[in-house]
């Protein structure tokens, strides 16, 4: 896992990958509480046990997660995206890997960071799901980088 002291220490980061994620299985559990939640029931979003894009799509936080970590912040909000793509078909069982890349960064003159990372999530060596994730994060009181 990489580690930014605090959030201007992403500045300096721009351009570098930040790392790859821990595997992760998707399962049965994984699917039905996404449906759950997506107001589907337990099998509307999925045929043939193929997972729902954007229940990929929604792993991307908890990937970024175990990726990287930035610390002596008051928040980290998660602002949006800025681009995403769906590609190779994700099944039930199949494993996820997320590699993340620092492609922006700037501050603001209060010290708060906006940081924009690209993360590949990929199944079976390919890519499942592109998406350019947008956070912003403010400093603890004080500690202005």
């Amino acid at each position: 896992m990489r580690i930014f002291t605090e959030p201007a220490a992403l500045l300096r980061a721009v351009g570098e990958p930040l790392g790859t994620s821990p595997a992760l299985t998707v399962g049965d559990e994984h699917v039905s509480r996404f449906a759950r939640a997506a107001g589907a029931g337990s099998d509307g979003l999925s045929g043939a046990g193929t997972v729902p894009p954007f229940l990929v799509l929604s792993l991307a936080a908890g990937f970024r997660s175990r990726i990287y970590e930035v610390r002596q912040t008051a928040s980290a909000v998660n602002y949006g995206l800025n681009r995403v793509r769906f590609g190779e078909a994700v099944h039930i069982g199949d494993q996820l890997v997320a590699n993340a890349t620092l492609v922006a960064a700037d501050q603001s003159d209060r010290g708060v960071v906006r940081a924009c990372v690209a993360l590949t999530i990929s199944v079976r060596g390919v890519s499942a799901c592109e998406a350019e994730t947008v956070t912003i994060y403010h400093p603890v009181a004080g500690r202005v980088g």
